[in-house]
């Protein structure tokens, strides 16, 4: 299984953890959700140097979600929804772009003492009377 979807799958299943803690009211719907996704890149990925950050996603995740669905089947018995029915998680800026700005403040163009605007016409025009 290449890397790339076993990353992906793990990244999304981050992505329902954290969503699930910041809302209360979906929570035991994406933390089982982000449980499935977790199982499944374990399942998919069996190469050693990536298999303790999966591990231990996978042991984090399923923590919450015992928790999550203990809490669900003593307190409010619902059934837990298909996760496409869920609200789906827009993606959210990592960080704020910031403008531009020159490394060095003094720093001038090496072109624009040599290059002024008059002469540039100039040459233009002469050549254009040839």
């Amino acid at each position: 299984m290449p890397i790339i979807f076993v990353k992906r799958l793990l990244f999304q299943s981050k992505t329902e953890y954290h969503a699930g803690n910041q809302a209360q009211i979906d929570r035991k719907y994406r933390i089982k959700h982000a449980k499935d996704l977790t199982d499944q890149a374990v399942s998919k990925y069996t190469v050693a140097v990536f298999t303790p950050t999966l591990r231990t996603n996978q042991e984090k995740i399923t923590k919450a979600a015992t928790t999550a669905h203990k809490d669900n089947d003593f307190v409010y018995h619902e059934q837990i929804p298909d996760p496409k029915t869920l609200e789906t998680i827009l993606a959210q800026p990592i960080t704020k772009p910031l403008p531009p700005r020159r490394f060095n403040p003094t720093y001038t163009s090496y072109r624009k003492p040599s290059d002024p605007i008059s002469d540039c016409s100039g040459i233009r025009k002469r050549y254009r009377r040839q």
